[in-house]
């Protein structure tokens, strides 16, 4: 074992290291290991990093994500640390690549969405090109002209013209590409949330697509890494514990078969000349529970995240029949059944009311150990019947699931199993990072287009399938879409489907301070980020100030940040006094200006200019210039008494 979600593994010139980036809830780490007995020769530690290790001749570059200080790292294969590039703010490195004539590295931003194109020589940015949503592998042609960019959350491959900085063409690939092989004129694709491999042809743009050679009848393997060896292309599946193989033939891939692994591998190493394959498990070799663990006590050992430690397999490379009966071992393990034509719930089925209450942070055997003549553990109760007699009565009358299993963990992935039985490969790779605080970005329960799995989530079903469903707030959040609607799929796929995601809702929301004169609600507030569709943006709010207001202007989608607002409303507002408490009425009765934004960097609404402002008053801090913004000359607004809220008639919650 070693530290928590290996992501990146790099077998070293001389094949006598094995280098293993480490990136999970525990302090990100590159670990720098004996190729033949995996044992641990040097540990080098990093405030933060993610993702795959990028080699070149001298030794890997490492994306080197901080809140306040992005860069890359370079280290050399001895383990020392030699060159950092300083990134934009805020820009988290997703990716990294180098040009074959190794003159310019590209750098991929997941939350920027643009690359940054970087003189290798002198570490300065040449330019910086905008692409589309979340990106998250790089790979140059071989010509080094051309720069291809899998793009996460909108299922697609950008090329980059390299020279001249603009989108020379955008090639629809499967659902959430993660990762990106070139192999002579061809570029090989993962596609994590389809479960298989698109080729490219790059004279062209052609796409061919592949399934994996351990397809099940459910969608759920998560390939997430690909190497080549000769003509065998490895492709690593997380979920579905196994590495694929293909071999590279003249117009396409073969399926040859795949190879056992441990828990959820992340990244693959070839020595061919060896005969040998190391292998990444990012969640290592199995689990276990943590009943010593104090969550009220300040640093207590046993935390969830914690413990789960990574591994490294080093494995000879199976001959072609043991990579047949190897995916035969592999479907075997996934436990898959067919899925039936005639499911339970479904129109005019047998049930008439489901009522799902999804309780949090809990195992079985914590909540239900304790009853009688079911598989569990009684010695892992801690809220047994005296604390839990509701949830034991239910038991009691409707029975229980004591054989039901999933890889859920925390609240991030564990929503997402409650409601779509899945959590993706994105999800599994970011959450380790915002738990430790590291990413301060949450998009884990709201149907984010880069974390929503295949099939979406079982509203998404009931909304296709016609069936009358509430939603009493669970995924409910702001940008929410009437029932029955859904957004257009992002995937190319004909069986991938867009997600509602939070669009069934029955609960009316208030309109919050500032919205008065507003064209849209602040709970549906919109805002455009680069040459994407509108994203949902939360806009702060004080529980002490209330605004009361109804206003019937039309909801614009793309209304958000310095966006024009209306010089009047068709509705009179009353104002009353603001409900708050003697401490904080003074404070209150003044409220910031209705066209200040909120800092990106603090979240405070800042109080003395518009969207243009480049700097926040509240937190000192800089924001990062947009192209084309300059300063502020706006004046200091006039004081607004606050009023009170009614429920918006735009839209419900």
């Amino acid at each position: 074992t070693i530290g928590t979600l290996p992501t990146g593994i790099v077998l070293t010139p001389d094949r006598a290291h094995l280098l293993v980036l480490e990136t999970g809830h525990q302090r990100p780490a590159l670990r720098i290991l004996d190729a033949q007995t995996l044992a641990t020769q040097r540990t080098v530690t990093f405030v933060n990093a993610y993702g795959a290790l990028f080699p070149d001749e001298s030794g890997v570059w490492i994306a080197n994500t901080q809140t306040f200080g992005d860069q890359i790292t370079h280290v050399t294969y001895a383990g020392d640390v030699d060159r950092t590039i300083s990134l934009p703010i805020p820009f988290f490195p997703s990716a990294i690549a180098r040009s074959p004539d190794r003159r310019t590295l590209a750098v991929a931003g997941d939350l920027s969405s643009d690359v940054a194109l970087i003189d290798a020589g002198t570490g300065t940015i040449r330019a910086r090109v905008l692409v589309g949503r979340r990106p998250a592998a790089l790979a140059f042609a071989p010509d080094g002209r051309t720069l291809y960019v899998a793009l996460r959350a909108q299922s697609i491959v950008q090329a980059v013209d390299v020279a001249r900085g603009t989108i020379r063409a955008t090639i629809p690939v499967g659902r959430h590409p993660d990762a990106l092989a070139m192999h002579g004129n061809h570029l090989f694709v993962a596609d994590s949330d389809d479960d298989d491999v698109a080729s490219i042809t790059l004279a062209d743009n052609s796409v061919r697509r592949f399934p994996l050679p351990i397809h099940a009848s459910a969608y759920g393997e998560s390939p997430n890494a690909l190497a080549i060896a000769g003509d065998r292309l490895y492709v690593s599946c997380g979920a579905a514990n196994a590495v694929a193989v293909y071999e590279i033939v003249r117009g396409g891939l073969l399926p040859m078969g795949a190879i056992p692994t441990g828990w959820y591998p992340t990244a693959v190493a070839i020595d061919p000349a060896s005969g040998v394959l190391f292998i990444a498990d990012g969640k290592g070799e199995s689990g276990h529970a943590n009943p010593d663990y104090k969550p009220n006590t300040p640093g207590a050992h046993g935390y969830i995240a914690d413990n789960l430690v990574g591994s490294i397999r080093r494995v000879a490379i199976p001959a072609d029949a043991a990579l047949r009966d190897g995916a035969t071992t592999v479907l075997e393990l996934m436990q898959h059944v067919a899925l039936r034509d005639d499911p339970v719930i479904r129109p005019n089925g047998p049930l008439k009311h489901i009522i799902y209450i999804i309780k949090e942070n809990r195992s079985y055997d914590q909540v239900l150990g304790d009853v009688p003549g079911a598989d569990c553990d009684p010695s892992l109760v801690m809220f047994g019947a005296a604390i839990t007699p509701n949830q034991h009565a239910l038991v009691a009358r409707f029975g229980g699931f004591d054989r039901f299993f999933d890889n859920a963990h925390v609240s991030a992935d564990g929503h997402n199993w409650s409601l779509g039985a899945f959590a993706n490969d994105y999800l599994e790779k970011m959450w380790p990072a915002n738990y430790a605080g590291r990413r301060a970005f949450y998009d884990f329960e709201d149907g984010a287009e880069a974390s929503t799995a295949h099939a979406g989530y079982l509203f998404d079903d009931a909304v296709r399938a016609h069936v009358s469903i509430r939603n009493y707030g669970e995924f409910v959040t702001a940008g929410a879409q009437p029932i029955g609607s859904s957004r257009p799929s992002t995937s190319t796929s004909p069986t991938s489907t867009g997600s509602p995601s939070g669009n069934v809702n029955s609960i009316a929301t208030k309109r919050r301070t500032r919205c008065r004169r507003s064209r849209s609600c602040v709970s549906r507030a919109t805002t455009r980020r680069g040459r994407g569709p509108a994203t949902s943006r939360r806009r702060p709010w004080s529980p002490t100030t209330i605004a009361r207001s109804v206003c019937s202007s039309r909801p614009s989608r793309t209304a958000g940040i310095g966006a024009r607002r209306p010089s009047s409303c068709s509705r009179t507002t009353r104002r009353t006094a603001p409900i708050t408490s003697t401490n904080s009425a003074r404070r209150s009765t003044s409220l910031r200006p209705t066209r200040s934004p909120a800092c990106t960097i603090c979240t405070i609404r800042r109080s003395a200019c518009c969207a243009r402002s480049r700097s926040c008053s509240a937190c000192r801090r800089s924001r990062p210039t947009t192209r084309g913004l300059r300063p502020c000359t706006m004046p200091s607004p006039q004081r607004q008494r606050p009023i009170r809220s009614t429920p918006c008639p735009n839209r419900t919650m």
